[in-house]
């Protein structure tokens, strides 16, 4: 069946890289090229999972398991120097997903809102699992201290479920201005973009791809995140979002926006120059092309 396909595109997870290496062989099926979904380097990895996970694909064992790829797609600047760095001989091309903008913006009308906001105040909506990768903890902090000046101004929704949830449903009993919505459906996410005045991401972990930034712009609400890998890779400090180097930092600009500030410019149109879908499937190819010229034996 192989033979039907001119190129293989994999996932570069270290099972994948073993299984080419140690089980099928790189020379017994077409180019394979890696693209990296799986983060290579967690930025500011702080817990013992994330440390590790840096330490096995920087090592030289991921290294000999992964150099017989054809080349390297990456989503994100850290991702992309990471890979430079440790595969120096192999085409490494950044290039983010394909988001289309447009299309999501579209999908607002086809479902009803996913829960009601009180128009009268400034909603403030945050989307994400309930881990402390995500930063539920720097969340909650972020809630009571906003709250302390600006309780009866905004409103927090939290979406999502995991691990810490209870943590957020305390939080919702204890403020009256914190409704946790627990899961809400994908196709629901766009008509809770368009209730928001203010989408928050508090991650602490680099991420490949934020898609969240991204959705929420496409709907014109505005973005505060942490500056870290992934997110200032799509927000421009002061253009269709903000980003904080602290919690101090992130509370302060959640307080600007919540005072009435805004941003100047369009951030519909800002998003769809920086996401323009069609223009990430034609580089994609042409990399795939490039991979498939004359190279050196796989290993």
């Amino acid at each position: 069946m192989l033979g039907q396909y001119d190129l293989v595109y994999s996932r570069n997870e270290i099972t994948e890289a073993f299984l080419f290496r140690a089980c099928v062989g790189y020379g017994n099926v077409p180019p394979v090229v890696f693209g990296c979904h799986c983060p290579h380097r967690f930025i500011g990895a702080s817990t013992l999972h994330s440390r590790l996970h840096n330490l096995l694909y920087a090592s030289p064992l991921y290294t000999r398991l992964a150099k017989g790829v054809a080349g390297f797609h990456t989503i994100s600047g850290g991702d992309t120097a990471a890979i430079e760095r440790q595969f120096p001989d192999h085409p490494v091309v950044q290039i983010p997903n394909p988001f289309d903008a447009v299309g999501y913006a579209e999908q607002t009308g086809q479902t009803k809102p996913p829960f009601a906001v009180d128009a009268a105040k400034f909603n403030i909506l945050w989307a994400g699992r309930l881990t402390g990768q995500k930063g539920v903890t720097q969340l909650l902090e972020v809630i009571e201290r906003v709250n302390e000046s600006h309780a009866a101004k905004v409103e927090w929704h939290i979406c999502g479920e995991g691990e810490l949830s209870s943590l957020v449903s305390e939080a919702a009993r204890q403020h009256e201005n914190v409704h946790a919505h627990g899961h809400v459906d994908r196709l629901a996410m766009p008509a809770a973009y368009a209730g928001a005045d203010l989408f928050i991401s508090t991650s602490q972990w680099g991420e490949t791809y934020a898609y969240t930034p991204r959705e929420a712009n496409s709907l014109g609400v505005p973005v505060v995140a942490f500056d870290i890998s992934g997110y200032n890779e799509i927000i421009k400090d002061g253009r269709n979002g903000r980003l904080a180097k602290t919690v101090d930092d992130f509370i302060e600009q959640v307080k600007w926006f919540a005072a009435g500030n805004r941003l100047h410019g369009d951030i519909r149109e800002y998003i769809r120059g920086r996401t323009d879908h069609a223009a990430a499937y034609e580089q994609l190819l042409g990399f795939f092309r490039d991979c498939l010229a004359p190279n050196g034996e796989q290993g």
